[in-house]
């Protein structure tokens, strides 16, 4: 590989990445998870929708084969990478941020486990559990909420199960995902 390929190739998987992160955020924001789901729009809030989401599309990327998991660890990387640097506009010192990114990064990983758990258990008590451990601080405001919010990420679950590797690395990633957050 030539050295302008190189360049080329990294450009267009940094395009890759930049859409599908994007995408991820914008279903982790769709309004209603906050206003029918009651996901509390705080900073808590808005991280545990993202790592619900983000959790998701990873563990999906990671069942296809290759060279999805190799994008599912370049979009986890890239997480990390943004963590870092709203830590750093947040005023976090230098010192600070490896040991926030490291809570940060324990936290991440080890509601992600949790969630694909859940979902792998098929036992709706147990991702209730979760959901509400995680997103809801163990206060939910509603069992409607709640209940609405198991059957969202039942579904989302279940369409990204059924999304191919090309829509992951296509321009529709946006599409796909948001489609599914506005169903109900």
């Amino acid at each position: 590989m030539g050295i302008f390929s190189y360049f080329r190739q990294r450009r267009a998987n940094r395009e890759i990445l930049d859409r599908l992160y994007g995408a991820v955020m914008a279903a982790a924001r769709a309004e209603p998870l906050y206003r029918d789901y009651r996901v509390p729009d705080t900073f808590e809030g808005r991280f545990e929708s993202f790592a619900l989401h983000a959790s998701l599309v990873a563990k999906r990327l990671n069942s296809l084969p290759s060279p999805a998991p190799d994008l599912a660890r370049d979009f986890v990387d890239r997480i990390f990478s943004e963590f870092d640097g709203m830590l750093r506009e947040m005023g976090v010192g230098d010192l600070g941020v490896p040991k926030r990114i490291k809570q940060m990064a324990a936290a991440f990983l080890g509601r992600a486990g949790a969630y694909v758990d859940a979902l792998q258990s098929e036992d709706r008590a147990v991702l209730k559990s979760v959901l509400v451990r995680n997103i809801y601080a163990s206060k939910p405001l509603s069992d409607a909420a709640v209940e609405g919010l198991i059957a969202y990420v039942t579904q989302f679950s279940k369409t990204l199960d059924q999304t191919s590797f090309e829509i992951f690395t296509s321009e529709n990633i946006a599409q796909a995902l948001m489609i599914n957050a506005e169903k109900d």
